[in-house]
Order: C-alpha cells, then sequence, then structure tokens
C-alpha cells in the first residue's frame, strides 16, 4: 500500500511539473490603440509596446531594458520572437477566438489575445 501511494505521488508531482512547464500565459490587453504594459515572462522583466498604424498593429519589446523586437507586425498565430538566440525561451503570438485575421487594437484582450507559451522540456 506504501508503494502504491509513493508512485501515485510521484505520478502526481511529474504531471504537475509537465503542466507547468508547458504553460500558456495570457497577457493582459485592452483595447487601446496605443499602449505600453510591463509583466515577467520566464522570470525576465518585460516590457511590451503595442501599436495600431494603419497598416496594421505593431509591437515592441524589451528585456531586462534590451530591445528585442522593434516595429514587428501583429499575425495571428505566428511567433513573434522568431530568433532561436532571444532571450526569452518560449514563444509570443496572437490568438483570434473568431477566425485567423490579423489582430486590430479594436479587439485586444477580447477577440485578439498575446499569449506566451513557456518551453516544454
Amino acid at each position: 500500500m506504501a508503494l502504491s501511494r509513493l508512485c501515485l505521488c510521484r505520478n502526481r508531482a511529474f504531471l504537475t511539473t509537465l503542466k507547468r512547464l508547458s504553460m500558456r500565459y495570457l497577457i493582459p490587453l485592452q483595447p487601446i490603440a496605443s499602449q505600453t504594459l510591463s509583466c515577467s515572462l520566464s522570470g525576465a522583466s518585460c516590457q511590451i509596446w503595442l501599436r495600431q498604424l494603419s497598416t496594421g498593429l505593431y509591437i515592441d519589446l524589451s528585456i531586462e531594458a534590451a530591445p528585442i523586437l522593434s516595429g514587428i507586425l501583429c499575425t495571428t498565430g505566428d511567433d513573434l520572437i522568431r530568433s532561436p538566440i532571444a532571450p526569452l525561451p518560449g514563444k509570443l503570438f496572437f490568438t483570434d477566438t473568431q477566425g485567423s485575421n490579423a489582430p486590430d487594437y479594436t479587439g485586444l484582450g477580447q477577440r485578439f489575445s498575446l499569449i506566451y507559451e513557456a518551453p516544454s522540456l
């Protein structure tokens, strides 16, 4: 009996660890044409600036005050970081709850969500 409890406890810990390693984090946004927000992603202090221009929604990202992205056009489903040498190990991308349109500021926080997906091992 004690052995089966030990195995069950180890399996739960293992599953909890797996869930934690592959977590998705929703970055809170407002339907505002230009906004700046700060958050912590994978333990790094990040600053995100989103702005709507006539040609689309653009993002700047700084990690620990160092610019990583500047003037990147936001698309749905694509990793915005796109660099294996970036100091942020996960993926940053937009989702569209109503299809696959490019994000627009009017739907931020409702139709369009900015997601950070931490890496899984």
